[in-house]
């Protein structure tokens, strides 16, 4: 038991007194690309290493690919240290790249090096803007979320225009976004979204409103979210993006429907089927005139519902989709049976029997259904 415990407390001592690792960043070997003197570097040292950095970065690409991670990391670590020597902007962006590879590849170690090196920048940095948001880059992608948020917000209450802020905004909502955080990545676009109006930036409009559209679907706020889809009709229909306003508008049907306002969701997946159709977005179509049956039939419209689905057959005629003619017939077969009028529901259940034979699947089903009718039909 002595011994035990005189091992432990050796061991516990050596590891107190054993020197740590040098970090690969710190490396003492001599570069050959490096004056021997500290003097600053000539033009055509600084092509060089320009030169070998891209060299050394294609070459561990190579061998990553090939799966050869330990020399691909050396070599990226050559090249991190010659990027030392072109400035601080160039380095943080090198960082970011190579910390953002270490992530990917679960190289938690080569993580730690680069965000310690990180850290050591981020204390000796003055208050430059461009530097700081660099750095707020470089550790949002190596996935130190704390400190890219805290520099983004450090740098936006100190930003005084709007286009100070907008690339402070646009990292920060990213960041937001793979976070899942889609509370402030809300409030984010939207301040986004007030500077592209301000400045009658269309194209980031748009982008801006996508965005804020998918947070308010993740969310599960349609009233939110049919303010914000109504704004990019608008401009779909502006810029004459005929396919995406069709996407858009079937979209709208699943947000007004979910609001519980038929006839508004009604109108949309109308004007998605209408759009897909005609720009051969056959799918999306079918699914539009679907989805607009099912909506009359579940509020009970039935009247408005047989009318639709009666067109879906038609459709699915035209498309030879044949699981969803057979269960347009089945609708169909359950809208007259609800009505009483069961005559027309067992054409449409026999119809839907011929169908699943073909398909040799729900014949079951059919055949119940029609054996029900039938026994209506002989109560008269």
């Amino acid at each position: 038991m002595f011994l035990k415990i005189l091992m432990l407390i050796l061991i516990y001592f050596w590891g107190l007194t054993t020197p740590a690792v040098a970090s690969p960043l710190e490396s003492t070997t001599p570069e050959p690309l490096l004056p021997s003197i500290d003097r600053p570097l000539t033009s055509f040292e600084i092509y060089r290493i320009e030169k070998t950095i891209a060299q050394l970065d294609a070459q561990a690409q190579g061998k990553l690919e090939m799966g050869l991670v330990d020399e691909a990391f050396s070599l990226w670590y050559r090249e991190l240290r010659l990027q030392r020597n072109l400035g601080l902007l160039e380095e943080l962006s090198a960082l970011g790249r190579v910390g953002a590879i270490a992530w990917q590849e679960n190289r938690s170690e080569d993580a730690r090096i680069i965000g310690d090196r990180l850290e050591i920048i981020e204390g000796g940095l003055k208050q430059d803007p461009v530097l700081l948001l660099a750095l707020a880059q470089a550790y949002q992608q190596l996935r130190r979320w704390e400190e890219a948020i805290n520099i983004y917000q450090a740098l936006l209450a100190v930003a005084d225009n709007p286009q100070a802020k907008k690339p402070i905004l646009d990292n920060l909502g990213e960041l937001y976004l793979t976070r899942f955080d889609y509370v402030n990545a809300g409030e984010v676009y939207t301040e986004l979204l007030a500077i592209a109006n301000l400045q009658s930036d269309t194209f980031h409009e748009s982008i801006y409103l996508r965005k804020l559209a998918e947070i308010y679907n993740e969310t599960a706020k349609p009233e939110n979210a049919v303010l914000i889809k109504e704004q990019l009709v608008a401009t779909y229909t502006d810029n004459e993006q005929l396919a995406e306003l069709a996407l858009l508008k079937f979209s709208l049907g699943s947000d007004y429907q979910a609001l519980n306002q038929i006839e508004a969701a009604s109108q949309n997946y109308q004007e998605a089927y209408t759009l897909a159709w005609s720009q051969e977005q056959y799918g999306l179509a079918t699914q539009a005139k679907s989805n607009q049956a099912n909506l009359y039939y579940n509020s009970g419209a039935l009247d408005q519902a047989l009318k639709i689905y009666q067109e879906l057959i038609d459709i699915y005629q035209t498309s030879y989709n044949l699981y969803g003619l057979m269960n347009t017939y089945d609708q169909i077969g359950k809208i007259y049976t609800a009505q009483n009028n069961y005559n027309e529901a067992l054409i449409y259940f026999e119809q839907g029997l011929a169908v699943a034979k073909s398909l040799n699947s729900e014949q079951d089903y059919f055949n119940s259904q029609i054996a029900q009718i039938r026994a209506k039909l002989n109560e008269y």
